[in-house]
């Protein structure tokens, strides 16, 4: 018996061996990476099953520019499935976060959704004031027009898309000059001060801009030559308003107008309120994603120069010419360029009495001032100012000595001359003999009365030269030609005429 369960023994051992040697390596396999999974999870999902656990997105949103508290709405839809329909989810974010660096703000949200594949579109609560310049998802998707496609949610997993949007607006100020003739200066640069106004700080002053116009717009070798450039800058649509001024330069040129306007997507709107002495604009509103366009018109003056001829005579009297604008082709004649408003010598000038004094001995004006010929301040020079109805149409004065001559830039246009003769202490007086007013060009321009000139041309960038001969009489009584040889009567002098 003994050696029967011997045997046995014997006969079984190699598989008892075996055995243990298969579940060591069962073990041992069950612990190395590739080995045997955990069971699966249960199902669902499917019809019949239940659902999945959700996943989670979370989207982060970063601005440029903009107002702080900006909100975005994202709209989530679900791609049906043969096992599940779609599904339609919303999240609104809203960037309140401020950054030291770009972007300027920042926020985020997140959600939990059903496992599958979204679509993610982002509508800003001010569209047309934001620009989307990108979307990018962690694990998934493609960049549509206003989002991100083909974004993959997996149960208990986690997605991340980051959604950028730019709010700054655009303004492009265009410097637009006529006048400038001469080919070394075909180029100028026009300078601009750009301060914005935010309601939640003081004024301040953000950029200096400079224009430098380049670019021909047409030659015209009598009217003048037209020139144009333009520089734009990015702009916060946050700030409330801007204020935009053009450096003022006594070098001859005059400021016509300026324009603004938002350009929408299928229309401008006027925006700004034009200044008369500042030579800008106040009150440009900027919006994100936008262009606001400011058109600043220059005109260069003409020059008027008076020569006074009176070969056979000499002393220090001086002729005073009022050089009174009439009217100008340079702009629509229907639209002033500035609100009108008076000087600071009160209202419109009125005819003087007596006539106006010539400035002081000791102070002359220069070719770019005036002789205040207003109710105050008669007789002293200042720069020219805007005067109704616009800048560069003061009404000038120019004092010229006997065979001296003297020039005044003035505002291109038609003017008269009015002529004031000096009174002398002797028994001589001066008589007008002549007047002759030409172009540039040569061409004859004016037509000469008892007075001076009426219908006088200056154009932008141009010299107007007129030449004004006199003689220095003694008066003869009666009507001459009586005995001691034929005289001339003195011709009546009339009356004070007006500046305008």
């Amino acid at each position: 018996m003994k050696n029967y369960f011997y045997k046995i023994f014997i006969l079984a051992l190699p598989f008892i061996v075996l055995i243990g040697i298969f579940g060591f390596s069962y073990t041992v396999m069950a612990q190395l990476p590739g080995g045997p999974k955990s069971p699966p999870a249960p199902a669902c999902g499917k019809v019949g099953e239940p659902p999945c656990p959700p996943g989670n997105l979370k989207i982060i949103k970063k601005t440029i520019g903009g107002d702080k508290d900006s909100w975005f709405n994202f709209t989530l839809v679900k791609e049906a499935t043969k096992d599940s329909p779609s599904i339609i989810k919303n999240l609104a974010v809203v960037a309140n976060t401020p950054n030291p660096t770009a972007p300027n703000h920042k926020g985020e949200g997140t959600i939990s959704l059903p496992p599958g594949k979204y679509k993610i579109s982002e509508l800003a609560r001010d569209a047309e004031d934001w620009t989307f310049t990108g979307a990018q998802c962690s694990n998934s998707g493609i960049l549509t027009g206003d989002g991100v496609d083909n974004v993959s949610i997996v149960s208990g997993g986690s997605v991340t898309c980051t959604f950028e949007n730019n709010g700054q607006g655009t303004l492009k100020i265009i410097t637009n000059t006529v006048g400038e003739n001469e080919p070394s200066l075909n180029s100028r640069n026009f300078e601009y001060t750009i301060k914005r106004f935010d309601s939640g700080s003081p004024s301040q002053t953000i950029s200096t801009v400079t224009v430098n116009t380049d670019r021909t717009i047409r030659k015209d070798s009598i009217r003048g030559d037209e020139y144009t450039g333009e520089k734009q800058i990015a702009t916060d649509k946050g700030i409330t308003v801007y204020t935009i001024t053009q450096k003022i330069e006594e070098t001859g040129w005059a400021l016509d107008s300026v324009q603004c306007e938002v350009q929408n997507k299928e229309s401008a709107n006027p925006t700004g309120i034009r200044t008369q002495y500042a030579y800008g604009v106040l009150n440009v509103t900027v919006r994100g994603s936008r262009i606001t366009t400011c058109t600043f018109k220059n005109t260069k003056k003409g020059e008027l120069e008076i020569i006074e001829n009176s070969p056979n005579n000499s002393g220090s009297d001086n002729f005073n010419y009022d050089i009174n604008f009439v009217s100008t082709e340079y702009f629509p004649p229907n639209i002033l360029p500035f609100a009108i408003a008076s000087d600071k010598c009160g209202a419109l000038p009125q005819p003087p009495s007596p006539p106006p004094l010539p400035p002081p001995s000791n102070q002359a004006c220069t070719i770019d001032q005036d002789c205040n010929i207003c109710k105050e301040n008669c007789g002293t020079c200042s720069p020219p100012k805007p005067q109704p109805p616009g800048p560069g149409y003061s009404p000038s004065r120019i004092t010229v000595s006997v065979n001296q001559n003297q020039t005044k830039r003035i505002y291109p246009g038609t003017y008269k001359i009015v002529e004031y003769l000096p009174d002398r202490s002797d028994n001589q007086r001066w008589f007008l003999n002549s007047v002759k007013c030409a172009l540039a060009n040569g061409q004859s321009t004016g037509e000469s009365n008892v007075r001076g000139m009426d219908k006088v041309d200056v154009f932008a960038g141009k010299k107007t030269k007129c030449i004004v001969s006199h003689v220095l009489r003694t008066p003869v009584q009666g009507s001459g030609g009586g005995a001691g040889g034929g005289g001339s009567k003195e011709p009546p002098r009339p009356t004070q005429e007006l500046p305008f």
